[in-house]
């Protein structure tokens, strides 16, 4: 066991309950493999991350469709909590009880987010209190602590999906006297436009991963 450990938050793999503002557009069939290839994707780049690994899955009765399809050799944690903060508290308190020292959960809808970043995360809160990875959208792909540092109630009272929540997470933490390192910002994959933004990276040098394969045989992008 590290000390350090990076819980990936995933739905379980169920058409209509995964990545819906994307469905919109492209349907919730190819919706569906878009999530599951980018978890896939990310997974791969936390296995170049010195921490370990664990699915904060949502919700939680999935739990044996989140190990028909991941596997057994992962660790599964459920989310709990009413909306997205609780389950981001829940989901670090969870890990801090384990007994790791270092903790960070981040989004599955980043599958070329660079696993130095990821590193640096970890790296960072040797000295830091807490690190955020903001997303290009308001957003951010991760937050994370050191236990003897993690404040719970960071995560209440925030209008989670609005653009300014980076930046009222930064605020807050500062505010509460912690030591506070801010990422590389990165994208996320809500939209189409998000969508369009990464196969474009990819094309230009970027990952060419799962996610990047699907699209290519795929045929749900016009820009193709």
């Amino acid at each position: 066991m590290s000390d350090a450990v990076i819980i990936l938050m995933a739905r379980a793999p169920v058409k209509g309950s995964v990545k819906k503002r994307l469905a919109v557009s492209i349907g919730e069939d190819a919706a569906l493999e878009v999530h599951r290839n980018s978890v896939s994707d990310i997974l791969l780049s936390l296995s170049n991350v010195n921490a370990d690994i664990m699915i904060g899955f949502h919700p939680a009765e999935e739990l044996r469709s989140m190990i028909d399809w991941l596997g057994e050799d992962l660790e599964f944690i459920p989310q709990a909590g009413s909306d997205l903060g609780e389950r981001q508290a829940s989901l670090l308190g969870q890990a801090f009880s384990m007994g790791y020292d270092k903790a960070a959960v981040m989004i599955s809808d980043s599958p070329d987010i660079p696993p130095e970043y990821i590193r640096k995360a970890f790296t960072s809160l040797d000295d830091a209190h807490a690190v955020l990875g903001p997303c290009h959208d308001g957003g951010y792909y991760l937050i994370g602590f050191r236990k003897c540092h993690f404040r719970p109630l960071l995560f209440g009272g925030v209008e989670w999906g609005g653009r300014s929540v980076g930046r009222i997470m930064s605020e807050r933490i500062k505010g509460s006297g912690l030591v506070l390192v801010d990422l590389p910002p990165w994208w996320d994959m809500d939209i189409y436009e998000d969508l369009v933004g990464f196969w474009r990276r990819s094309l230009a040098g970027g990952s060419r991963g799962r996610t990047f394969s699907y699209i290519e045989r795929s045929g749900v992008l016009d820009e193709r």
